[in-house]
């Protein structure tokens, strides 16, 4: 049993407690999922002169297609791969902190991965699917290495 558990049982236990008190039903913590605290596993990327300002790389780690890029010494990292029609976005454009996807010319927010200009309405009739928001990963620059939480 590790610490996060013990801590939930305790917490379950005082619930149990408090409710019995004000006469109420007893929903088990389990259930609520926001307690679960998840790790964050830092994985070494490349180094910093691998990107330089202005630009972008992707990287495949975990068999997650990432893409890193460089704006302004400020270092993003989001999924590599556009959710229109699977663009390979590091083949793509980079204007501030807008990566552009080289199929259709979807456009992501590197900080946040939100579209913020989907696919013209012919391309979504033709293709029967627009563009949706990517994840993005928490990075870390240390020592002149980029860290990419991809957990």
């Amino acid at each position: 049993m590790n610490l996060f558990d013990i801590a939930i049982e305790k917490l379950t236990s005082s619930l149990r407690i408090c409710q019995q008190n004000a006469n109420e039903k007893f929903y088990p913590i389990k259930t609520f999922n926001f307690l679960r605290i998840r790790s964050i596993s830092m994985e070494k990327i490349c180094s910093v002169s691998e990107v330089p300002a202005g630009s972008m790389k992707g990287f495949t780690i975990n068999g997650k297609k990432i893409l890193i890029a460089n704006t302004e010494g400020s270092f993003f990292a989001i999924d590599a791969v556009c959710s229109h029609m699977q663009g390979y976005l590091p083949d793509g454009r980079l204007s501030g902190k807008t990566v552009i996807c080289p199929v259709h010319g979807t456009q992501y927010d590197l900080a946040t991965g939100k579209v913020l200009k989907n696919v013209s309405w012919i391309i979504k009739t033709a293709t029967h699917r627009s563009a949706t928001d990517l994840r993005t990963y928490t990075v870390e620059v240390k020592e002149g290495q980029i860290f990419v939480d991809v957990v």
